[in-house]
């Protein structure tokens, strides 16, 4: 009964959890390679793994939209 009442995960979720997998493996890569402890490497992922940092914003007016693609080339 339960399989009946599925939902597929919407696209910006599906977004969001591939962006705080990558941050969250980025994290660990830069830990490895400057031999940082687990707890230097714990308190980077508390202080950088947080949603407002992974979570997009959905923006409904079509002219700050189309601002946005010059906020992202510069980064």
């Amino acid at each position: 009964m339960s399989e009946n009442n599925y939902k597929n995960p919407s696209a910006i979720t599906l977004i969001s959890r591939i962006i705080k997998l990558q941050n969250t493996e980025l994290i660990d890569k830069i830990s490895e390679k400057y031999k940082l402890s687990s707890e230097v490497e714990h308190e980077l992922k508390t202080k950088f793994i947080k949603v407002n940092y992974y979570c997009p914003n959905i923006i409904l007016d079509s002219h700050k939209e189309g601002l946005q693609k010059y906020f992202v080339d510069k980064y």
